[in-house]
């Protein structure tokens, strides 16, 4: 059954916008108040980014204009979109404004599955911050990056930006960047059937939300631990992650993590073949995504669904189910989601005595898994790592190596300075010598 391994943005939103809440009525309303009177200046950009960053769950599109003004206040109509680095050095303080908000544009869109718009946005971001040196907002870019690469199913290149971002969280010793990555990297490797691997990066990951307190993140790789399991066959432990997971979701009002998990106990009960207490989950969670416009989320139960009463017996109510859900994911490009959703409608058709119709799904989804599970790819991955260990390995042998080299030359001098020391004594004592002989002379 179709598993949401959904990782959202917000992990990776925190390392740009270090103040976001699930949006207060009351706060809005402040902010909207204030908009109302500031005049043209950064204090309204930060007002329109800070609304746009309350709405972008509920309405991103709402959030897209918000960004869109805000970027407009930032940007002179000279302005090209690429500026050069000597012009954003120059204009540092206005250009770091500009690449917090075209991020926040970039998540706003990935919200809304656009994920060409997003990376747009995302790589625009990231030129201006690598301009700047801004290592901690270079690597939330990169893992936005890496994460859009993750839904359309390419994961080379996902784990790419993954490790780029890693490397630069282990560089600048913060640990919010570190567990974000880590999970991101598990999502890799669960996604092609890693278990063993995915667990591994699930709990670095954990260990280091937990060091730094990050509710949202322990709720997130819950989740993602309990879904592991749940593959594992493990169902006892696959429900008691995804329900701490759920529990953590309702006391911070994350209404796209309540739907995430509901979702994800539906798939814990329908491998277990209690097919009634699926549909309700997800039904439940299906009514949330709908709610929030979560695209991703709502693909992902409509095929369940689809699956549920193909099991069930109802296959004109799967049939409908399933093909709603292939649209939904052609249209937003998810890849895995397409291959699971067209592997269903095969199964459905076969069940049904359609054969011609069983035989077009099963090549779609076959084609798409070739593409997505192929032998390259598994290779390109395992590469990535392999190069990401060695250059740790090289980058402390190298520091191990300096540090031996400066304490090889702190010896060198000071074996130069007694050397020196000792050569001018006894220049001294020669002169005092023949100070000496010549008075003793005379």
């Amino acid at each position: 059954m179709k598993k949401l391994i959904f990782l959202i943005i917000l992990n990776a939103l925190f390392l740009i916008t270090d103040s976001f809440s699930f949006g207060q009525n009351r706060t809005i309303d402040s902010l909207l108040m204030l908009l109302r009177n500031d005049k043209a200046d950064t204090n309204k950009v930060n007002h329109l980014n800070a609304l746009g960053r309350l709405l972008m769950f509920q309405n991103p599109d709402t959030a897209i204009i918000l960004g869109k003004q805000a970027l407009s206040l930032i940007t002179p109509a000279q302005s090209i979109e690429f500026p050069d680095a000597k012009e954003v050095i120059e204009n540092n303080g206005i250009m770091a404004f500009r690449a917090v908000t075209l991020g926040n544009l970039g998540i706003y869109y990935y919200l809304k599955a656009d994920y060409f718009n997003a990376l747009e946005y995302y790589f625009k971001a990231l030129k201006i911050d690598e301009a700047l040196k801004n290592k901690k907002n270079i690597a939330s870019h990169l893992c936005n990056i890496g994460l859009v690469y993750s839904f359309k199913g390419d994961y080379p290149i996902s784990l790419d930006y993954y490790l780029k971002a890693l490397k630069i969280g282990e560089e600048i010793g913060n640990k919010q960047i570190l567990a974000n990555t880590l999970n991101n990297i598990g999502i890799v490797y669960n996604n092609q059937y890693d278990y063993p691997k995915a667990l591994h990066y699930y709990f670095m990951s954990l260990k280091r939300s937990e060091e730094i307190g990050n509710k949202m993140g322990i709720e997130q790789v819950l989740g993602d631990i309990g879904i592991v399991y749940d593959e594992q066959k493990n169902y006892p432990k696959a429900l008691e992650y995804d329900l701490k997971a759920f529990k953590i979701a309702e006391e911070l009002g994350d209404k796209i993590g309540i739907a995430r998990h509901t979702g994800n106990i539906g798939t814990i009960y329908n491998d277990q073949g209690d097919f009634i207490k699926a549909l309700k989950y997800n039904f439940k969670a299906l009514k949330i995504a709908e709610e929030l416009g979560e695209k991703n989320l709502i693909a992902t139960n409509l095929s369940n669904i689809g699956l549920l009463y193909s099991k069930t017996g109802e296959f004109k109510d799967a049939e409908i189910y399933l093909k709603r859900a292939i649209a939904l994911d052609e249209s937003i490009g998810v890849m895995d989601g397409l291959m699971t959703d067209e592997e269903y409608l095969s199964q459905l058709y076969d069940t049904t005595g359609q054969y011609k119709e069983a035989l077009i799904h099963y090549k779609k989804s076959i084609s798409l898994k070739d593409t997505i599970f192929s032998q390259e790819n598994k290779k390109q991955l395992i590469r990535k790592e392999m190069n990401f260990e060695f250059d740790k390995k090289e980058a402390a042998t190298k520091a191990e190596h300096d540090k031996e080299m400066a304490v090889a030359e702190a010896e060198k001098k000071k074996q130069q300075i007694v050397i020196w020391s000792v050569i001018g004594g006894l220049f001294l004592v020669i002169v005092f010598a023949s100070f000496v002989f010549r008075s003793l002379r005379i």
